[in-house]
């Protein structure tokens, strides 16, 4: 597999097709919804009058603390429901891009929403071992501290909580360890194969189960999944150092008048996040395509040319499985014979004239047919002749 080339291609269509960049934006902000955090400093240390003042301000602005807990459920929520149909969206249009048919934006929100559902299950499932492996490690975490400020409860003394933290947080963190290298290999595996199984869920249109099981199977196939990740993270580490410096030009100003201006220092880290926006969203473009990249040859889709890729340069091509035949040997050269010299040729004799022809006779005009005579009229017939009467005679 040419991974130098899926880059390069992937590369290619993120900064060919720059409406991608939105996708790769929205792609990336369910990742990030809750990610930032702040800091607040106090030397003092607490006093029951500090408790007590902030559990009025609790009780005073409970309304809008809980307005403010419920928007932002509501916005992880929406920021989730956006970026699964716009990680859909971004892996049909790259298809789209590399089938060479149009890329238009519209059309991938519409793909990745009409299979969010199918797109959110693979992404749950393969998450899900992740969840379960948190949970455990949270209730081992908690219980550990609930036996240690019980036993601090009841003794008072710091050393007593130190005897009774001990034991529960050994045991507590080994087995924690083990779950996190269980977590580790789990969370390698079933990312690969959820981001196998959402390019199965969009160009194959399979379910999400299936779609999951069959990058499952192609990661254990040794199809170049496992190594196509590890590029992957090559590439987010050098990506993440670029970023680091470029957050470090805006940090150091930032720190320098926190001091005096905690506003001029919010204002610095607004400016720095709003730079990195736009490289933000190219890369989860190129992320995005390279893995779509990467799948269309794994399955096939993209003919690849086996000429430069499979024979490096100054290989020979293997051996045929059969002994060739010798050469045949040179043929001998003919003697040279001059061919004999034509004989002279003759004039042609002039061609008879063709003999005239006859003019054939006029043929007699037909006679005119005689005319129908009229048949004669019938003679009137004379009337019959009355006899006179006969007179009478004497008796």
């Amino acid at each position: 597999m040419d991974y130098m080339g899926i880059l390069k291609r992937a590369w290619n269509v993120t900064w060919k097709y720059k409406v991608l960049w939105v996708l790769g934006f929205f792609a990336g902000a369910g990742g990030s919804a809750g990610s930032g955090s702040s800091r607040w400093t106090n030397n003092t240390p607490y006093s029951p009058t500090d408790a007590a003042r902030f559990q009025a301000v609790v009780q005073q602005y409970a309304g809008l603390i809980l307005l403010g807990v419920v928007l932002a459920i509501v916005i992880g929520f929406v920021l989730i429901l956006i970026s699964v149909a716009a990680r859909g969206g971004l892996v049909h249009l790259v298809n789209e891009a590399e089938e060479g048919r149009e890329v238009r934006l519209g059309a991938g929100w519409r793909a990745g929403f009409s299979k969010w559902w199918r797109l959110f299950g693979v992404s749950f499932l393969a998450a899900l071992p992740l969840l379960i492996i948190g949970f455990i490690v949270a209730a081992i975490v908690g219980a550990s501290l609930v036996t240690a400020f019980a036993a601090y409860s009841q003794s008072g003394s710091s050393q007593q909580l130190a005897q009774a933290i001990v034991g529960p947080l050994l045991g507590a963190g080994c087995f924690v360890l083990i779950l996190g290298l269980f977590a580790v290999f789990f969370g390698i595996v079933l990312g690969i194969a959820g981001n196998l199984g959402i390019r199965y869920v969009m160009l194959e249109d399979r379910g999400a189960i299936d779609s999951l099981k069959q990058g499952w199977h192609d990661v254990w196939s040794k199809r170049g999944a496992v190594a196509m990740f590890w590029v992957m993270w090559l590439v987010a580490i050098i990506v993440g150092v670029a970023f680091a410096a470029v957050a470090a030009i805006f940090a150091v100003p930032a720190i320098a008048v926190s001091g005096g201006s905690p506003a001029a220092a919010g204002s610095l880290a607004g400016l720095a996040g709003l730079v990195l926006l736009v490289p933000a969203a190219i890369y989860g473009t190129f992320i995005e395509a390279s893995w779509t990249v990467f799948f269309r040859r794994m399955t096939g889709k993209e003919i690849v040319p086996m000429a430069a890729a499979a024979m490096p340069a100054g290989a020979y091509p293997p051996p045929p499985a059969y002994a060739p035949a010798p050469p045949a040997p040179p043929a001998a050269p003919m003697p040279y014979v001059p061919a004999p010299p034509a004989p002279p040729m003759m004039s042609p004799e002039p061609m008879p004239e063709p003999m005239a022809m006859p003019e054939p006779e006029p043929m007699p005009e037909p006679m005119p047919e005689p005319m129908a005579m009229p048949e004669p009229m019938p003679e009137p017939s004379a009337p019959p002749m009355e006899e006179p009467p006969s007179e009478p005679t004497d008796g």
